[in-house]
């Protein structure tokens, strides 16, 4: 896996950034939980994603570079599940030092998910 980086972003507030570059299909990261079978009722989860399972991958925080990629609807990189377990993978070469991103509207269409109001990062 590639090691990110999190910096300030253009696109929004902070974002993950490459700390080398990275080549077309190479694995950058890979989410594999904690999971649940429904949102926590507060604002504790930061971070969360549909699962093809249904269930939720969910974040809490931190300052993991990972839960800083911000969505473009011109990405560098894609979600490849296998299971419940997501993979990013880079549709083409990333610089060294270019902002990491992902169309967070196709994660699992075939779910439905994102569904309206749904996000990968709340902020």
């Amino acid at each position: 896996m590639v090691p990110l980086y999190k910096a300030p972003s253009k696109i929004h507030g902070y974002g993950a950034f490459a700390s080398r570059k990275i080549t077309k299909g190479e694995v950058i990261a890979v989410w594999d939980g904690p999971y649940a079978d429904k949102l926590p009722g507060d604002d504790s989860a930061k971070y969360y994603m549909r699962v093809p399972s249904g269930r939720w991958m969910v974040g809490f925080g931190g300052d993991y570079a990972e839960s800083f990629i911000n969505h473009s609807k011109t990405p560098n990189t894609y979600v490849k599940w296998k299971g419940d377990i997501a993979s990013l993978i880079a549709l083409r070469d990333i610089e060294q030092n270019e902002e990491v991103t992902f169309d967070y509207e196709l994660l699992l269409p075939d779910l439905g998910s994102p569904q309206k109001g749904d996000n990968w990062r709340k902020d």
